[in-house]
C-alpha cells in the first residue's frame, strides 16, 4: 500500500527519527545567537530523540564539510506551497538533482492541500514531505514562519550541504543571510518573471537560480490599461517582450519619494506609479506588462508633463484584481503566462477615491457582497479577508482582521489596506460559480 503523505515524515539517512516536526533541544550545541529560537533555545528538525550520527559532531555548528562528520550530504529543498505550482516544484527538483546530490524536499502549505488529488499524488509519487501549516489570525505569514523555523533547524543537521528555497518573495532574506553567516549555504530558486525578488537576493550575495520552464519562453499576450476617469480595460495582443528599465526605475524612485508616494521597500512601485499618473491627469497608462508603465511614466517625466502633485484629495485606492485560482495550462498558453492569465480573469485595473463606503463598494464590485444571498456585510468582509491571496495582502499592509472584530473595526482595517501604497491592489476574486454564502459555512467549520 502506498504511503499516505498526510504528515511531514523525514527520509532515511538524515539522522533523526521519522516522526514529523517536533522540538528537540540541542543540549549545549554551539549555535549563533541569530539562529536561536524563543527563550534562547534551538530546535532540531523532527524527532525528540537525536541519533548517534548527530552526537558524533556534538559541539559544533554542522553543515557541508563539517570536520569529523562522515554523514552523506544532500540538499534540503523547502517549498512555499502557497506561491508555487507543481510545474515549479518539478523544475526545481530536476535542476537541483542535476547537480549530483540527493535532494530531500518539504512542501509547506495549508493542511487542506492534501485533499487536492493532483498534489497528493505528486507528493506521494515523488517521495516528498508535506508540512501542513495551520492558518491563524496573526499578522505574520504562518507559512513563512514555518519555513524560517525549519531553516534554523537544518543548519544544525549533519549532512545538509545546503538549503534550497523555492519562493516568489524576499521574506526569507534575513534568515538566509543568518544561515550563511553560520557557515551554511543557501540557494534561492525564483521564477524568471519575479525580477525584483531575484535582484534582492542577488544583491545580498546569495546564489539565485531563475526558474525557466521548458519550451518557448512565454511573453504576455495581454495589455491592461488604466484610463483617466479611473476605469480600466484589457486588450489581447501579440506577445510583448520585456525591455530593460533598471535606469528608469531609479529615476522614478526619486520622483515618487519626493512626492511622498514611495516610502521604501514596503511600497509597491506599481501602485505608486498608478496613483502618480492618475493624480496628474496624464491620460491612459499601460499598467501591464509592468515595464510599459515604468517606461511611460519615465517618458512623461522627461517631457515634463504634469505638475507632479503628490496625490488627490481624498486619497486614492488602486485596484488590479486577480482570478480566484491558479490558471490552467491552456489559459497560461493563451494569455502568455500565469500572471497574465490571472490578471485577465480579474477584469482589469481601476481607481477609486477614498470614502466611508470604500470597503462596501469594493466588496460589491468584486462579488463578495450584494443585497440578496450575500447581504451580511460582516461575513462578506471576513470571507474576503480569508481568501489566501487577500490574507497575504492584508498581512503586508498591517490590516489583517481577527474573527472577533466588529463591523466597524473590519471596515477600518479594509479601508486602511485599500488606500495603502504597500498593497499591490491584486485582490483575489471569489471562486466562480460558488456562492459566497457557502464560503462562509466552510470558514465557520475550519
Amino acid at each position: 500500500m502506498a504511503k499516505s503523505p498526510s504528515f511531514c515524515s523525514l527520509p532515511q539517512g538524515c539522522g533523526l527519527l521519522q516522526i514529523g516536526f517536533r522540538a528537540a533541544p540541542t543540549k549545549g550545541r554551539a549555535l549563533p545567537s541569530k539562529l536561536l529560537g524563543r527563550k534562547g533555545t534551538a530546535c532540531l528538525l523532527a524527532g525528540s530523540v537525536v541519533l548517534r550520527s548527530c552526537r558524533a559532531c556534538h559541539g559544533r555548528v554542522l553543515g557541508p564539510g563539517a570536520p569529523g562528520c562522515n554523514t552523506p550530504e544532500w540538499t534540503e529543498l523547502l517549498v512555499d506551497g502557497d506561491s508555487h505550482s507543481l510545474d515549479d516544484i518539478s523544475w526545481a527538483l530536476q535542476n537541483l538533482q542535476s547537480r549530483g546530490q540527493p535532494v530531500k524536499t518539504t512542501i509547506f502549505a495549508a493542511p487542506a492541500r492534501l485533499q487536492n488529488g493532483k498534489w497528493s499524488d505528486f507528493i506521494r509519487e515523488q517521495g516528498l514531505r508535506f508540512h501542513g501549516v495551520t492558518r491563524g489570525p496573526g499578522y505574520k505569514d504562518p507559512n513563512d514562519e514555518a519555513i524560517v523555523t525549519c531553516m534554523k533547524q537544518l543548519v544544525m543537521l549533519p549532512g545538509v550541504s545546503r538549503i534550497a528555497l523555492l519562493t516568489s518573495d524576499s521574506d526569507f532574506l534575513q534568515c538566509a543571510q543568518h544561515v550563511c553567516e553560520a557557515g551554511g549555504k543557501v540557494v534561492v530558486l525564483v521564477p524568471e518573471s519575479q525580477t525584483g525578488t531575484r535582484k534582492t537576493y542577488t544583491d545580498a550575495g546569495l546564489d539565485v537560480i531563475a526558474i525557466v520552464h521548458a519550451g518557448a519562453r512565454q511573453y504576455p499576450r495581454v495589455k491592461a490599461f488604466l484610463h483617466s476617469d479611473g476605469t480600466g480595460s484589457l486588450q489581447r495582443c501579440e506577445p510583448v517582450q520585456p525591455t530593460f528599465v533598471r535606469g528608469e526605475v531609479a529615476k522614478l524612485h526619486a520622483l515618487l519619494e519626493q512626492l511622498g508616494l514611495w516610502q521604501g521597500s514596503d511600497s509597491k512601485l506599481s501602485t505608486c506609479i498608478a496613483k502618480c499618473w492618475f493624480a496628474n491627469s496624464l491620460g491612459t497608462l499601460t499598467l501591464f506588462p509592468f515595464h510599459c508603465a515604468i517606461s511611460e511614466l519615465h517618458q512623461a517625466l522627461s517631457e515634463k508633463k504634469g505638475d507632479w502633485r503628490r496625490s488627490s484629495s481624498p486619497p486614492l485606492a488602486f485596484f488590479f484584481p486577480i482570478g480566484s485560482g491558479t490558471p490552467k495550462s491552456k489559459q497560461k498558453e493563451a494569455f502568455g503566462g500565469s500572471r497574465a492569465a490571472s490578471l485577465f480573469q480579474g477584469g482589469g485595473p481601476f481607481m477609486l477615491q477614498d470614502s466611508d463606503t470604500l470597503p462596501t463598494r469594493l466588496l460589491r464590485r468584486l462579488g463578495y457582497f450584494d443585497e440578496h444571498l450575500n447581504a451580511d456585510l460582516r461575513e462578506s468582509m471576513l470571507v474576503f479577508a480569508n481568501m489566501q491571496g487577500n490574507k497575504r495582502l492584508l498581512r503586508e499592509a498591517g490590516s489583517l482582521p481577527n474573527p472577533e472584530d466588529g463591523i466597524g473595526d473590519l471596515l477600518g482595517l479594509l479601508r486602511q489596506a485599500f488606500v495603502s501604497n504597500s498593497c499591490s491592489g491584486h485582490w483575489q476574486l471569489p471562486p466562480k460559480d460558488v456562492d459566497v454564502g457557502l464560503l462562509k459555512v466552510t470558514r465557520s467549520r475550519t
